[in-house]
């Protein structure tokens, strides 16, 4: 699989950039577990808390304990992968 950019639509990027620095507070890039949660809920989904911090822990390939941009777009890239066939 290639990058997140690279599967996705620079509209879709752009939409989900606007969705990212919406939950991003602080402006440092990066969102919380919890953000994420309201995230994925307006999308349709509702992960409970224990696939959310699977999910999180998935994603979060630095370890930090939140998601920067390029992680959040890996994980939009991977669910929309899996929603097309499933």
């Amino acid at each position: 699989m290639g990058s997140a950019r690279d599967m996705l639509s620079d509209d879709l990027v752009e939409e989900f950039q606007m969705a990212f620095d919406m939950f991003d507070q602080k402006g440092e890039g990066e969102i919380s577990v919890q953000n994420l949660g309201t995230i994925l809920k307006q999308i349709g989904l509702n992960p409970s808390r224990k696939e959310l911090e699977e999910i999180m822990a998935e994603a979060d390939e630095d370890g930090s304990g939140t998601m920067d941009f390029d992680e959040f777009l890996e994980l939009m890239a991977k669910q929309m992968h899996q929603d097309q066939y499933t």
